[in-house]
C-alpha cells in the first residue's frame, strides 16, 4: 500500500507521515515549493521533530507552489509545464492520494481523483478564501474564477472530503455541491520521546521562569480579540480568540489572591498583540507575563510538557471545534483552558466519541475559577492531563490514522 501526501500547510501531512509509516504503509509526503519557506518557514518539517533525519529518505520537494501559478504558469511556462509533467508521472505510482491546498485543481488538471482531501483553511483554500496577489484586480479576478472553477471541480470528483466541523467551511462546500463528512484531523504527532533531549539555551532561559511561580501558563495562540476589520459577527466570532480574558482574569486573582504567585507565557504573535500589551500595562502585570518569540513547534510541544496548565482558544461559536494548539496539549497530556462549543450529547452524536476532558471557559471568570481550584488541587489538574492524553491516544493520533485508513480503503 503506497500513499502520496500531496503538500503540507500547517506540517499536517507531515504528522499523517509519521502515522502511516509508524503503522508499516508506505507513506511518502510530497512537499510543494512553496510549504515551509518564506512566511510560512516555521512550518519546515525540520521545526516539527527532533529526530528529521528519520523522516527525510520519505519527504520529497515538488517544483511546483502550492498556488494559482501551478494551473496557470504565467512565469517560467515551459518549467511549470515540464514539472506537472512529471508530478502527473509520480502520482501514478501510487495506490491513494491524500493532500490539501490546491491539490483537487491539481488533480483534475491530471485527469486524477484524490482520494481524501481535507481544508487546513476554514472557509477552503481556493473555494471561499485565496491568498493575496500583487497582479492588477482585473487579472487576479480572472485567474482566481478559473482556479477555483477547478478546485471545486477537483473536489466534486475527490471520493472523499473530509472537514473538522460543521461550520462555514462546510456550508461553503454544500454551496457548490461538494459532499463532506465530518471527521477530526491528525495534525500533531506525539510518537516521539520528549526525555533526554538537547533544547537550545532560549528554551532553558524559559524553563527557568516556571521555578519562580506556582502556577505556570502557557498560551501559544496568536492575539486576535479586537474586530478592526470590522467583520460581519458571523465571520468574527468564528476567529475571535478572545485572548484578552487571560489578563482579565489575571487582574482579578492578584486583587483576591495575591499570594498566588502566576507566570502566564505569551507568543509574540498576531495583529492585536500591541493591545495585549497595553492591557497588562493597564493592570499592572507586566511582572506576571513572560513573552516568547514564534517557536518551532517541536520547542513549543517541549515548553507545553512542562507547564501546569495551557491554553487552547476561546472561540465562542455553537459548532466550532478547535484546531492545532489544543491538539498540542492533549498529545502531551496537560490540562487545557479552551471553550467548548457543544454540548456533550451533540458532539458524542457528530463524533462519535465523548468530548475531550478540558477546562471549558466562556468568559474570564470562568479562568478564574479554574486556576483557583488548580491552586487547591494541583493532583486534580495532573489527573486531568493523564485522562487528555489517554482521550488523544484513543480519539485521534494513530487511532485516528487508522479511521482515516478504512475510509480509504472503502474508494
Amino acid at each position: 500500500m503506497k500513499v502520496a501526501l500531496i503538500g503540507n500547510m500547517n506540517n499536517n501531512n507531515f504528522s499523517i507521515l509519521r502515522y502511516l509509516r509508524d503503522l508499516g504503509v508506505d507513506a511518502h509526503l510530497l512537499l510543494f515549493r512553496n510549504d515551509g519557506t518564506g512566511s510560512l518557514k516555521h512550518f519546515a518539517v525540520e521545526n516539527d521533530t527532533w529526530n528529521i533525519d528519520k523522516w527525510k529518505p520519505f519527504i520529497h520537494r515538488l517544483d511546483l507552489d502550492n498556488g494559482v501559478t501551478s494551473l496557470i504558469p504565467y512565469k517560467n511556462t515551459y518549467k511549470t509545464i515540464s514539472e506537472r509533467e512529471r508530478l502527473f508521472n509520480l502520482l501514478k505510482e501510487y495506490d491513494y492520494l491524500i493532500g490539501s491546498g490546491i491539490s483537487p485543481a491539481l488533480c483534475d488538471k491530471f485527469g486524477l481523483k484524490l482520494d481524501i482531501f481535507y481544508p487546513y483553511a476554514t472557509l477552503v483554500e481556493f473555494v471561499g478564501t485565496f491568498p493575496n496577489s500583487r497582479m492588477p484586480k482585473y487579472i487576479s479576478g480572472l485567474l482566481r474564477w478559473y482556479v477555483k472553477y477547478k478546485q471545486i471541480k477537483g473536489l466534486k470528483n475527490t471520493k472523499n472530503v473530509l472537514i473538522p466541523d460543521n461550520g462555514q467551511g462546510k456550508e461553503i462546500l454544500s454551496q457548490f455541491g461538494v459532499e463532506s463528512k465530518l471527521m477530526h484531523i491528525p495534525m500533531v504527532y506525539n510518537g516521539e520521546k520528549l526525555n533526554n533531549i538537547q533544547i537550545p539555551n532560549y528554551l532553558e532561559d524559559i524553563l527557568n521562569e516556571f521555578e519562580e511561580a506556582d502556577i505556570n501558563i502557557f498560551s501559544h495562540a496568536r492575539h486576535l480579540w479586537i474586530n478592526k476589520e470590522k467583520r460581519p459577527d458571523i465571520e468574527w466570532d468564528s476567529i475571535n480568540k478572545n485572548n484578552n480574558w487571560l489578563i482579565e482574569a489575571l487582574n482579578v486573582l492578584k486583587k483576591s489572591n495575591p499570594e498566588i504567585k502566576i507566570r502566564l507565557y505569551l507568543a509574540k504573535y498576531g495583529p492585536d498583540i500591541n493591545e495585549t500589551i497595553e492591557l497588562i500595562n493597564k493592570y499592572g502585570l507586566v511582572e506576571n507575563i513572560v513573552w516568547f518569540s514564534k517557536l518551532k513547534r517541536r520547542e513549543l510541544i517541549y515548553l507545553i510538557s512542562k507547564s501546569d496548565i495551557c491554553v487552547g482558544e476561546f472561540v465562542v461559536k455553537k459548532g466550532a471545534t478547535w484546531g492545532g494548539t489544543l491538539w498540542e496539549v492533549l498529545s502531551v497530556g496537560k490540562p487545557a483552558l479552551q471553550t467548548l462549543n457543544f454540548d456533550s450529547e451533540d458532539y458524542l452524536d457528530l463524533f462519535g466519541h465523548e468530548v475531550p476532558p478540558i477546562l471549558d471557559v466562556k468568559d474570564h471568570l470562568d479562568i478564574v475559577n479554574h486556576l483557583k481550584e488548580f491552586h487547591n488541587d494541583k493532583k486534580k489538574f495532573i489527573q486531568l492531563g493523564n485522562e487528555a492524553k489517554n482521550w488523544f491516544d484513543k480519539n485521534n493520533g494513530k487511532n485516528l490514522v487508522l479511521k482515516w485508513l478504512e475510509v480509504l480503503k472503502k474508494r
